[in-house]
């Protein structure tokens, strides 16, 4: 079932095509850059010390495959065509989970009533990990189907995968409680499965409170670049990923990975084994259900650390396993993504290597500062 999407799933007017060649060409630009840069350093034996000459070369080697392999992604960037109406007879039945586990009632609440109000036929079912008879009774009054189990066994991985076998539809979405999909959700999203080697569909998340705090505002910008060019980039490389809400699966294809995979990254995980067993995906940058980013900084870092050690994860284990099923662009898309968190340790180390220079003087290089920054500004232009 492996395969790239066709150039006619995608929006490809002049304007696209236009800034897809201005990317091009900016990272051909780049490219001779960073080669300006790095190879300069390796002329005429100005680095005298090996441990100085390793951390440049650790630098240089993630440089080059997180740069641009990023821009690889962005100049693949292009608009997937809105999802074909699917005819009554023809149309996946649904099951809506939203997951809870001891979130604010209120909370729960709007998401639940805004799932159950999405057009379209479809169950809807509050996952409660917290056995809360208030949500039983809020799920009830609303409409919903009520599930539970004994124990948290995988958390959140672990809620889907107890759900699977007491539900039986052919799709099943997920949301978190923070998330509130918009009345058109499934109309925008659901055509998508007409194909039969889609094995899910992600649609972008949003931030319905980023204008409330300067904190919630920094923290959704920071992810406009994923939501954005990114995702658009890995969906048309053939490897769009789960985001862990707003996120449409075959039932089919789910069972055939095992159920939900768990971890710290339990979204992407699925997304490289769903992939691997030979499912295509397809991303929906539109947003059709707006979440709630961080708002303070303890919030911020405690979710980013999640992120940071569950993608490590998946990089150390499953990336490993499944990286001779997956197609070249997956490949690039996933090592791209996996890698992110290493930004921060290798531009200390550059620090490092700067300031080794700076205080060993002649003994670790034979380098003239005000040289080497002349060196580096094509590369940080």
């Amino acid at each position: 079932m492996t395969g790239t999407p066709t150039e006619a799933q995608f929006e490809t007017g002049p304007t696209d095509r236009a800034r897809a060649w201005l990317l091009r060409l900016c990272t051909v630009v780049g490219l001779l850059a960073s080669l300006y840069y790095f190879s300069w350093w390796g002329q005429g034996g100005r680095i005298l010390s090996p441990l100085l000459a390793l951390v440049l070369m650790i630098a240089a080697i993630y440089h080059w495959s997180q740069l641009f392999g990023s821009w690889l992604i962005y100049a693949s960037a292009g608009r997937r065509r809105p999802a074909p109406p699917v005819p009554p007879e023809k149309r996946p039945t649904v099951d809506v989970f939203v997951t809870a586990c001891g979130e604010d009632p209120q909370l729960v609440e709007r998401a639940l009533r805004a799932v159950v109000r999405m057009r379209g036929p479809h169950n809807s079912w509050l996952l409660d990990d917290g056995a809360d008879p208030c949500l039983a009774r809020l799920a009830e009054r609303l409409g919903a189907g009520y599930l539970t189990r004994s124990g948290s066994r995988d958390l959140k991985a672990g809620n889907i995968n107890a759900a699977l076998p007491r539900t039986e539809a052919d799709v099943v979405a997920i949301f978190d409680v923070d998330h509130v999909p918009e009345p058109e959700f499934l109309e925008r999203s659901l055509g998508y499965f007409a194909d039969p080697k889609i094995g899910f569909v992600q649609v972008m998340l949003s931030f319905s409170n980023a204008g409330k705090t300067w904190f919630a505002r920094a923290a959704a910008e920071s992810c406009f670049d994923f939501f954005n060019p990114t995702s658009m980039g890995m969906d048309r490389l053939g490897s769009a990923t789960l985001i862990g809400s707003n996120a449409l699966i075959r039932r089919e294809a789910l069972e055939s990975i095992g159920g939900y995979r768990p971890g710290l990254a339990e979204d992407l995980a699925t997304s490289i084994a769903l992939h691997a067993a030979g499912w295509e995906s397809a991303y929906v940058a539109e947003p059709l259900a707006p979440g709630l980013a961080p708002a303070d900084v303890s919030a911020w870092f405690t979710q980013q650390l999640k992120w940071a050690r569950g993608v490590f994860e998946v990089l150390l284990v499953d990336y490993r396993r499944y990286f001779g099923k997956l197609s070249w662009g997956q490949r690039v898309s996933y090592a791209v993504r996996m890698t992110y968190y290493w930004a921060g340790l290798v531009c200390a180390l550059h620090m490092i290597f700067t300031a080794g220079i700076l205080i060993g003087g002649e003994r670790v290089a034979v380098v003239d500062l005000q040289q080497s920054l002349w060196q580096l500004l094509p590369l940080t232009s």
